[in-house]
């Protein structure tokens, strides 16, 4: 049989499907709480998935109208906080990253900032405009990432002044993973006789 190497990605199989969410409590719905909102310092683990850093955050529940579900989290608890997870996920795979965000009503206006991590990757994102506990204006934020590793860190974390108790909220995040891309080098195509046909596999011999 005759043996060509293709130039276009071939997708593969993967660890996880396509459109798998590989996040844990993207939602922040365990542990769940009653009443308005419970205090989450640093280094407790209540938030299931999540590591607190910072000073401390809140977990919400009845104080305002989440993005979905029933709980959200206000990155500034006492003072200043931050979540980080580390995500399972499959080294040259991309993953579509999303998340909402909003500010604490009682900010009245004022921005609120935070950092957003992936890997080695940051963004910060300002939410200007106001909230109500009814109507939080949620933002939508979402974005195409790659991890370089079997793990990769995301992050988030507050920006505000160091006494601020007031900060961004957040919801809804979100990290799916997209087709497992081969790299070209590793796929050909195999012609076999008389048939015009080809079967495609990966030259190392791997699963495909």
């Amino acid at each position: 049989a005759n043996s060509a190497a293709l130039a276009a990605p071939a997708v593969v199989a993967a660890a996880v499907a396509t459109g798998t969410d590989v996040l844990v409590n993207g939602g922040f719905e365990a542990q769940v709480i009653s009443g308005n909102s419970v205090n989450r310092n640093a280094g407790s683990s209540a938030l299931t998935g999540w590591t607190i850093g910072g000073n401390s955050i809140d977990q919400i529940r009845d104080f305002w109208a989440p993005a979905e579900g029933a709980q959200s989290i206000d990155l500034d608890g006492d003072k200043p906080g931050a979540i980080s997870q580390m995500v399972a996920t499959e080294p040259g795979r991309s993953y579509t990253l999303s998340f909402k965000y909003s500010a604490h009503p009682d900010l009245g206006g004022t921005p609120a900032s935070m950092a957003m991590k992936w890997g080695a990757t940051t963004e910060n994102f300002t939410f200007t405009g106001k909230s109500s506990k009814s109507d939080m204006g949620w933002i939508t934020v979402e974005r195409t990432v790659t991890a370089a590793s079997a793990s990769t860190e995301l992050s988030f974390t507050s920006l505000n002044g160091k006494n601020n108790k007031y900060g961004n909220a957040l919801d809804a995040v979100s990290v799916k993973a997209l087709p497992y891309l081969a790299a070209p080098s590793l796929i050909r195509a195999v012609a076999t006789g008389g048939t015009g046909a080809l079967l495609i596999g990966r030259i190392d011999g791997a699963a495909s």
